[in-house]
């Protein structure tokens, strides 16, 4: 039996015999002269009919199927496969250079299509950038042509990229006669700027157009009109007198004169002259025989006119007499009656439907929604939600996300109460309901308009409004087949809302916790499988993001980075937030592996068993340095007692994901691990030593943060050297990274990171190793010097620090007041107070006057000082340049140098002597000191140890 594929191989005049032997009441066909063209008809209709298609047909099927995909946000994961398929199906049909008639229209279509759907996604944007560059690069062998602009700059103004698609609207008109270009490639920019309310762009695009005399489209003036009438009082008394002139010019009608008098007038509440003009409008309407756009737009003023002024009854009357000439009233007209008269209330919704005599649809619910909830607040606004429920109004999240935002949309420092969370998962719930619903309906959005629709000229009739689009309301009156249609269920934004949300509710209650009282929440189908009968915070957060990726739905750029670092704090553990990083930024699948699989029991389960993969989120260098960030400070997880920090090889796993994602690799991300790591041995070593070291009032103490995190009751000595040496492997790992794998020359702050880490784990011989590295490559600094002293100190190593001393006093080092402060001490520390004294009372005074002198020199030889600005400075300003010169490099001893003697004094009774000798022998210092703080270092150490001792001495 012939195959179909075989079948269309075989000569035509063979077919045809075939064919006539099968069915002999055919009539037979001469294959000759003017026969030829019916002959090949005739094979091509068997073909056909045997369910065999030319290839032509073949590619005329897959481009119009691809059309129609792409009305479809559920299947954008998958179109650049299919739009490649489709290109290279069409290369292998284009090898005899055959040229297609529909082909210019059908990409244009294709590319409107992802356009008109408005769904918050950056991925339209570069679908359409693609198939664009094909057109201009020739992939298609057909000519660039004017309409192909359109949906390109529509997804750059809708994307926010008004630059961009200014510029590409600027290389449309310079490339194509400017009477060629469709309105549409206009209204799709100056649309986007009225709805973000950017009146000054929306005039200086109009006024480039205009340019030269250039008489515009109608629906361009229109839409100017309604963006300059509804703009700020100043703006319009500065515009208006140049756009009725413009009117004037483009011979636009009385008509359209008339309606731009009215809402002037209006605007700027002048009540007579609005008067005068609605009753000239009224009478020129009356004698119109055929109804034309003007005339609806100028129904539509009057109407709104009198609905402000007369009431319902009055509006009534006027709709009676319009629909005479065929008017019927539209959404636009209801929605900007709402939004003109601050319609907040179900008693004002109800007059206004009775006035126009049609229901609200969702656009207008909305609108009520949101007027509701900043005048009278959430509850108001979420009882006039349940009344939109029980008229059967299809939720959006245009319309849900301003309460969503309200109920749970707080500062992540701010404090959350799970009811309010409840709320926000029930409106949710609604929403994805409506997404269900609208999958397994096969409700295609549509964009085409009726034939025949007063109301519809193009699919930018939309952008002439200052509306939400979306999709109209079940059962309402109205056709909205020419609205620019929206996904009918949660988006981006929604999701981003609830898991800030839920991120905050992780600030007080734990993400494994069961949550209480579900029971309000029975709308809300988690798609993962839980232990219990109530779910976790965790639990809610994987079923957001798996629902996520089920819709289809991509996280805006901005956001992109906030969701993957939200998540990761939901997570249980540290290896489940790395496995939710990878399923979000890198496409892999969540599932379990032998080190991990208890901790990821639930994310094996998520879909019930089945295996689920995300959408890959695209990620910047900055996106990558905050998640990396945001993974070095997740908040440290208790296992028997011990806090247990985020590890170093998942952190640097992150690391080389980003290398290989084509980012260079600063020092800032390790050395935000290192200082994270010094903070965590800085807090065992507080507790450690039941007491802080030495203190200056009112100053921060590095490690109180997480000192104040760990469970003192909990920690015996073998959990605390279990988790130093935890800290230690961390800290060696990345030692070992950065000095193998990194690529990087490591500076010297990088190398200070990680002598300081080592110093503050109490890992002497490696932080000696280190200090070796930075001495013989002579790139030593002040904070280096300090922490290699502060090291010596803890460890008890008197030798070392004397000689690293006197190494640096044969190379003349420059010992800055915090190098001296270390040494300080470091001489406390090794028990030699009295040497300590010496150095407080002789040394430093000493040497603070001979640096003074040096520079008193230097500035002797610089001559007189001026300004930044060149100007010869006065004495004030020169005794403060001085001031700033001493403070910064002198090595006077002050409170801080002080508070080191004496907390060391206290412990070996030596408080008076310590206190004669600063007193003889720096009065001023002395002096200087406050009353408080003295009397703590003299009378209350011993029972204001803690409040003394709360400050740690600052290196730098």
């Amino acid at each position: 039996m012939l195959l179909p594929r075989q079948l269309s191989l075989l000569p035509s005049h063979l077919i045809l015999s075939i064919h006539q032997h099968l069915s002999p009441t055919m009539t037979r066909l001469r294959p000759v002269g003017a026969m030829a063209q019916q002959r090949s008809a005739s094979v091509s209709s068997i073909l056909s009919s045997m369910g065999v298609t030319s290839r032509d047909k073949r590619f005329k099927l897959s481009i119009d199927r691809v059309i129609q995909q792409a009305r479809n946000p559920l299947t954008w994961s998958s179109f650049p496969e299919t739009y490649n398929r489709l290109l290279d199906q069409y290369r292998v049909l284009n090898g005899s250079e055959k040229s297609y008639p529909f082909l210019s229209q059908s990409l244009t279509e294709l590319m409107s299509n992802l356009t008109t759907t408005r769904t918050p996604n950056r991925v339209v944007e570069k679908y359409v950038a693609s198939i664009f560059e094909d057109i201009r690069s020739g992939q298609w062998k057909i000519p660039l042509a004017p309409e192909h602009y359109i949906p390109l700059i529509r997804s750059k103004a809708q994307g926010e990229d008004f630059a961009g698609a200014e510029a590409c609207l600027l290389e449309c008109i310079n490339s194509f006669p400017f009477s060629s270009i469709p309105p549409r490639a206009f209204i799709a920019i100056l649309g986007e700027y009225r709805r973000y309310n950017d009146h000054e762009s929306l005039w200086r695009v109009y006024k480039a157009l205009k340019e030269g005399g250039r008489v515009l489209d109608r629906r361009v003036y229109d839409l100017v009109q309604d963006a300059v009438v509804s703009s700020p009082k100043p703006f319009l008394q500065a515009n208006i007198l140049e756009l009725q002139n413009d009117f004037d010019v483009a011979e636009l009608g009385r008509v359209a004169k008339l309606n731009l008098l009215l809402s002037t007038f209006l605007a700027l509440r002048q009540d007579e002259e609005a008067q005068k003009a609605a009753e000239k409008l009224r009478m020129v309407l009356h004698e119109t025989m055929k109804l034309r756009v003007s005339d609806i737009r100028a129904w539509d003023a009057l109407i709104r006119y009198t609905f402000a002024t007369q009431g319902v009854e009055a509006t009534k009357t006027l709709i009676t007499e319009a629909k005479v000439t065929r008017f019927s009233p539209s959404p636009s007209l209801f929605h900007r009656i709402i939004n003109e008269r601050e319609i907040s209330t179900i008693e004002q919704l109800r007059d206004c439907e009775e006035a126009l005599s049609c229901s609200a649809d969702t656009i207008g619910w909305s609108l009520v929604i949101h007027k509701s909830l900043s005048i009278h607040g959430i509850d108001a606004a979420l009882s006039i939600y349940e009344e939109s429920k029980r008229r059967s109004v299809l939720p959006a999240a245009y319309m849900l996300h301003p309460l969503i935002r309200a109920l749970v949309g707080g500062h992540l420092r701010q404090a959350l109460e799970w009811k309010n969370m409840e709320k926000a998962l029930y409106l949710y719930g609604d929403l994805r309901a409506s997404a269900k619903d609208w999958k397994s309906g096969a409700g295609e959005l549509s964009t085409s308009k009726h034939e025949g629709d007063p109301h519809g000229e193009s699919m930018e009739q939309e952008a002439l409004t200052n509306d939400i689009p979306g999709p109209s309301a079940s059962g309402s009156t109205w056709d909205t087949s020419n609205a620019r249609q929206t996904w009918p269920g949660p988006d981006s934004m929604i999701y981003d809302t609830l898991l800030r949300g839920i991120s905050q509710l992780a600030r007080t209650t734990s993400p494994t916790t069961p949550l209480p009282n579900f029971n309000p929440l029975s709308n809300v189908h988690l798609t993962i499988t839980t232990s219990t009968s109530r779910p976790t915070l965790w639990d809610l957060a994987l079923s957001l993001l798996d629902d996520m990726r089920q819709l289809g739905i991509t996280s805006t750029q901005m956001s992109t980075t906030a969701i993957i670092i939200l998540s990761m704090r939901v997570a249980p553990t540290f290896r489940s937030a790395f496995q939710v990083y990878r399923a979000m930024a890198n496409g892999e699948r969540l599932r379990g592996s032998e080190g991990v699989a208890s901790d990821l029991e639930d994310l094996v389960t998520l879909g019930s068993g089945e295996q689920r993969s995300f959408n890959q989120f695209e990620l910047t260098a900055a996106s990558y340095e905050n998640i990396i960030r945001g993974f070095c400070t997740l908040k440290p997880k208790r296992e028997n007692g011990v806090l247990v920090y985020p590890p170093a090889d998942l952190y640097l796993q992150i690391v080389k994901d980003m290398q290989l994602a084509g980012y260079s690799i600063t020092e800032d991300v390790y050395m935000t691990f290192l200082f994270r790591l010094g903070r965590q041995a800085r807090a065992l070593r507080l507790w450690e030593k039941e007491a802080f070291p030495y203190s200056v009032e009112n100053e921060e103490v590095e490690g109180g943060d997480d000192l104040q995190e760990l469970d003192l009751s909990n920690v015996d000595s073998d959990t605390l050297l279990s988790t130093r040496h935890s800290i230690l492997h961390g800290i060696r790992t990345m030692h070992n990274h950065i000095v193998l794998n990194a690529g990087i020359t490591p500076s010297i702050d990088l190398l200070n990171a990680l002598l300081d880490a080592y110093n503050k784990v109490a890992a002497v011989h490696d932080a000696f190793k280190v200090w070796d590295t930075i001495f013989l490559s002579r790139i030593y600094n002040g904070q280096s010097v300090s922490i290699i002293l502060d090291t010596c100190g803890w460890a008890k190593i008197g030798h070392k620090a004397a000689q690293i001393w006197n190494q640096l006093l044969v190379q003349e080092f420059p010992f800055n007041k915090n190098n001296w402060d270390s040494r300080v001490e470091c001489l406390c520390r090794l028990g030699k107070l009295d040497e300590a004294l010496k150095v407080v009372c002789l040394e430093m005074p000493s040497q603070h006057a001979i640096g003074a002198a040096k520079r008193e020199e230097e500035r002797a030889a610089r001559g007189l000082m001026v300004t930044p600005e060149g100007k010869l400075p006065s004495k004030i300003w020169i005794r403060a340049r001085i001031a700033e010169e001493e403070k910064e490099h002198g090595l006077t001893p002050d409170a801080k140098t002080l508070a080191v003697l004496f907390s060391f004094a206290s412990q070996t009774n030596q408080v008076e002597e310590v206190h004669s000798r600063v007193k003889h022998y720096l009065p001023d210092v002395w002096r200087s000191i406050p009353e408080k703080q003295k009397s703590i270092w003299l009378y209350g150490w011993s029972s204001s140890r803690e409040e003394g001792l709360a400050m740690s001495l600052t290196s730098a």
